[in-house]
């Protein structure tokens, strides 16, 4: 009977002694592996079989995933060329051998595929939905109130209503541009402005707001170690991450309790992640908010990243605040876990990359003018969009600045090799023709060094938020910017 399961078993097994000679195998070993049955037989060395796999081109397999509980069990997920995949486990035994199963895995990976793919379309009509209700209200406030500008212009020209009509057109376009930041944050392609900064004071120098937020039913409680590295992180978005996170643990205390934000610096292995790619082993600086509230529950925690999943009332949280804090951190190079034990709150730990460098002073120009205008300077444009730059350029030259324009990366080169030379360029990031607005500033600093760089985009493809814009010169306006905000940023890259 045993002889019969054996055979009959849909794994495929082989038992090796400790001189590595075959003592049993069952009919599936060989099939899994494609060995001819007449060939295997018991007492053949290991090595024969693997001499045989590699001559016949049965070896190539594909993305080999190991994991090894101890130094000599092994388990090993392969794919091989016909579109099988299979776990291979070799488990030692108490004689020095070795017992080595392969299970055919290839319809459950199909199965979980599908059923990704499922939640993967979920979550896009999740999103869909999300964005649709709140661009169709946002819509609704800028189309409904120009219609009516229109009727009271029509009417009375000097209508002291138009004003507030406008204000209110405005504020939505705000929102609309929040919400879109919001979304390229969940994606990790928002415009950041990294800086070298401590996070330590940073939290220390938002504790008065944090705890006027939340109230005084919140106790907040803040700890850091005193010689915490420095981060090179945009710091109105980690600002912006902290205060969602607190604001988050507040609605979940209810009747109120304890927030407690601790931070350190630690080491991060191989194997602490399963996703090393965009943070990779190596020194952190961690960041954990703990909160004693209901927790979450067990069957929504894998959806909370979700944009616009949202366990809030209808109207009373938009359902991006944690989908916006990962997506940040994971463009940042950091890693961020959630844990939430029933009944005991919730902890979320942050880890962002640390560095040795001294702090960036922030260049602020604290002493400008509202809207500080030119002196006499020339900027090159570059822009595809033809209303788009006609808007920048009569914001330019508005504040009284000299321009050119480009079309395209081939002519923005063309204008720095043959016409006079800009003091500025201001550059979109996504460019058409092959050239994007990275490729046209390493262009334009070969050719004129001391030229300033201003990078634009509502959508920056392409682009390495660290490397292309943490140099001197060089920054980047994330769209839509307001006039005052191009104003100050061009000053300070130009002073």
């Amino acid at each position: 009977m045993l002889e019969a399961i054996f055979d009959n078993m849909a794994q495929g097994v082989a038992v090796y002694d400790a001189n590595n000679k075959l003592t049993a195998f069952n009919n599936q070993f060989p099939k899994i592996f494609g060995i001819p049955e007449k060939l295997m037989c018991v007492g053949m060395d290991r090595e024969e079989i693997l001499t045989y796999r590699t001559t016949h081109g049965l070896s190539n397999r594909e993305n080999p995933q190991t994991q090894l509980t101890d130094r000599n069990h092994r388990i090993q997920e392969y794919s091989l060329a016909d579109g099988t995949t299979y776990i291979y486990e070799r488990i030692p035994t108490n004689d020095g051998g070795n017992i080595l199963t392969a299970t055919d895995i290839t319809e459950l990976k199909a199965t979980e595929e599908r059923l990704n793919q499922a939640q993967k379309m979920e979550v896009v009509g999740q999103l869909t939905g999300g964005i649709a209700h709140d661009f169709n209200n946002i819509l609704a406030i800028i189309v409904g109130n120009l219609e009516l500008c229109q009727e009271i212009m029509l009417a009375d020209p000097k209508s002291t209503v138009i004003p507030d009509r406008m204000e209110a057109i405005a504020q939505a376009s705000k929102r609309g541009a929040e919400l879109t930041q919001r979304l390229l944050a969940f994606s990790r392609r928002q415009s950041l402005q990294p800086q070298t900064i401590n996070i330590g004071q940073s939290i220390a120098d938002m504790a008065d707001l944090i705890r006027r937020t939340l109230g005084e039913t919140i106790d907040v409680r803040i700890s850091a170690v005193p010689d915490l590295s420095d981060c090179t992180i945009d710091p109105g978005q980690f600002e912006n991450a902290l205060l969602n996170l607190a604001i988050n643990a507040r609605d979940a205390m209810g009747d109120g309790g304890t927030l407690t934000i601790t931070t350190s610096n630690t080491y991060l292995h191989a194997t602490d992640g399963d996703d090393m790619e965009e943070s990779p082993p190596g020194d952190y600086v961690m960041v954990r908010i703990a909160d004693t509230g209901s927790g979450i529950p067990p069957d929504i925690i894998e959806h909370v990243i979700e944009p616009f999943f949202t366990t809030k009332e209808v109207g009373k949280g938009s359902g991006l605040g944690l989908s916006m804090v990962y997506g940040f951190i994971r463009q940042s190079y950091g890693r961020m876990t959630l844990e939430s034990p029933p009944g005991k709150g919730t902890i979320i730990t942050i880890y962002l990359p640390s560095m040795n460098e001294q702090p960036i002073e922030a260049e602020a120009a604290k002493s400008m003018p509202a809207i500080p205008t030119s002196r006499g300077e020339s900027i090159l444009v570059v822009e595809d969009d033809p209303h788009v730059q006609q808007m920048t350029i009569n914001m330019l030259e508005s504040l009284g600045y000299k321009t050119t324009t480009a079309n395209d990366g081939l002519e923005a080169i063309k204008c720095l090799e043959t016409g006079p030379a800009p003091d500025l360029l201001f550059t979109d990031v996504v460019l058409p023709k092959g050239i994007n607005g990275i490729e046209v500033a390493k262009h334009a600093r070969r050719l004129l060094p001391e030229i300033k760089v201003l990078y634009t985009s509502g959508y920056p493809e392409g682009m390495n938020p660290v490397e292309d814009t943490v140099q001197p010169g060089i920054t980047l306006l994330p769209k839509p910017y307001l006039r005052q905000d191009l104003a100050k940023t061009l000053r300070t890259l130009l002073d």
